[in-house]
């Protein structure tokens, strides 16, 4: 194995996961401090408006790229069962193929993006006083996306192959940049909203060169070589019918995540505001439960295409108690020191109250999230992919869009819509962990 790449099919199964999601968890760690230093420098050198803009577009943006997430998702499993077991003509088929499809998608994406960014605000309920800064950070976001998705699609690439390592230090590199030129556009040449978005660009800019340098440097199977770079129909028709369940998934749920934030929207900026800084909390815990899942998805992967399901389920019901109890630890310290954070971003009481209003309802029970996370990653790094789009369908954006319509009439308060976060972990943690107790999710190997 050459670069970091670790195939984990023999060996202790605890240590492998925790030193595998190590560098993932400080990844996600990393990108969530940046997102919240870079909400911390808008809020101290502009005002709850410049926090809004830069916060509510989050949720559209994972909407439009959702899918194309699902697909680079689709092709990690592929790739670690094909690593797993060995087949070096198809890893090498299927890194080519990703990073045409990335590199394109993003452009199309861009261009979409921006010139439909008004309209597309507009549906999301973003107030009038918000809707002219807005606008401006999501055009100049999607100005980067192409770097931002290529960039994802190396990532892909390297934790399907058990290299987390390199991942991390590409994406620290990028958010360093962030965090520096955040400083430098939104504090000193005062670009409010603007500058953040600008930052982001440059650092996803630098995150994808170094993580397609890797690829063309690296002696092992996964190579990126020019004369590899060619568009395989049949590996973009396994990664299509993978990744589309998944795509679908993300975006239910994202979708739902859009209706919240433009019933959030309805209560105002002090609520924008609160919920922006809110989720920035939500963050450490959601990077934690986000690592650890990637962190199966590929175990799983690697294993099921080396024949050892048994070993991939045993290791799953591990990993899904040591995440959930650390969850639960996180959650709680989060919550009791929840307001004193919260001051950093702006020191409004009506923001921070409208902040921990979000945290009783999420921080708190983020750790029963944590175990139907872990069923999903286990399950689709084997290939099996419908039934968690459908229990995404059903409990995530079904359920919480009910609840939102059904109480938000009775009970008129920005609670209500905080609350359709917990009702839906309910509902699809149980249905996940019953498939995953239950269902033929082992079964579905993708390399044969």
């Amino acid at each position: 194995m050459k670069m970091g790449s670790t195939k984990v099919t023999e060996g202790n199964i605890l240590r492998q996961l925790i030193f595998f999601s190590l560098p993932l968890i400080l990844g996600n760690l990393t990108q969530q401090i940046y997102t919240t230093l870079d909400l911390m420098i808008v809020g101290r050198y502009a005002d709850s408006i410049a926090v809004a803009a830069v916060g509510s577009p989050n949720s559209l943006i994972s909407l439009l790229t959702g899918l194309l997430n699902g697909l680079g998702t689709a092709t990690g499993v592929i790739i670690s069962q094909y690593y797993g077991a060995g087949e070096k003509d198809g890893i090498r088929k299927a890194v080519g193929t990703s990073i045409i499809w990335s590199s394109s998608s993003g452009i199309v994406i861009s261009v979409i993006a921006i010139m439909a960014a008004p309209w597309l605000l507009t549906l999301m309920s973003t107030p009038p006083e918000v809707m002219p800064e807005a606008v401006i950070y999501f055009r100049l976001y999607f100005v980067g996306m192409v770097f931002n998705l290529t960039y994802q699609m190396c990532a892909n690439i390297l934790r399907a192959v058990g290299d987390s390592k390199h991942m991390f230090y590409y994406l620290i590199t990028g958010c360093c940049v962030k965090i520096a030129f955040s400083y430098i556009f939104t504090g000193l040449l005062s670009m409010r909203a603007a500058g953040s978005a600008l930052a982001t660009v440059l650092g996803d800019f630098v995150s994808m060169g170094m993580a397609l340098l890797n690829l063309t440097r690296t002696q092992d199977i996964y190579r990126l070589e020019i004369r590899h770079i060619a568009f395989d129909k049949g590996i973009f028709k396994k990664m299509f019918t993978l990744g589309m369940p998944s795509g679908l998934q993300s975006e239910a749920v994202t979708l739902s995540n859009v209706v919240i934030q433009a019933q959030i929207n309805t209560f105002g900026a002090a609520a924008m505001a609160g919920y922006s800084t809110g989720w920035r909390l939500n963050g450490f815990l959601f990077m934690f439960i986000g690592a650890g899942a990637n962190a199966i998805t590929s175990f799983v992967g690697q294993n099921i295409g080396a024949g050892k399901p048994e070993r991939a389920r045993r290791a799953t019901w591990l990993w899904m108690i040591f995440i959930c109890a650390v969850s639960l630890v996180m959650g709680v310290l989060l919550f009791v020191f929840g307001r004193e954070i919260l001051g950093l971003f702006k020191s409004e009481k009506e923001v921070i109250d409208n902040g921990m209003k979000m945290l009783v309802f999420t921080a708190l029970t983020y750790w029963f999230y944590a175990i139907g996370d872990i069923c999903a990653g286990a399950v689709r790094g084997a290939g099996a992919t419908g039934i968690p789009m459908t229990i995404a369908l059903i409990g995530t954006c079904g359920v919480r869009l009910t609840w939102i319509f059904l109480m938000r009439p009775i009970w008129n308060d920005v609670q209500v819509v905080f609350a359709s976060y917990t009702v839906s972990w309910i509902v699809t943690t149980l249905s996940y962990f019953f498939y995953f107790y239950k269902g033929k999710w082992a079964d579905k190997r993708i390399t044969k």
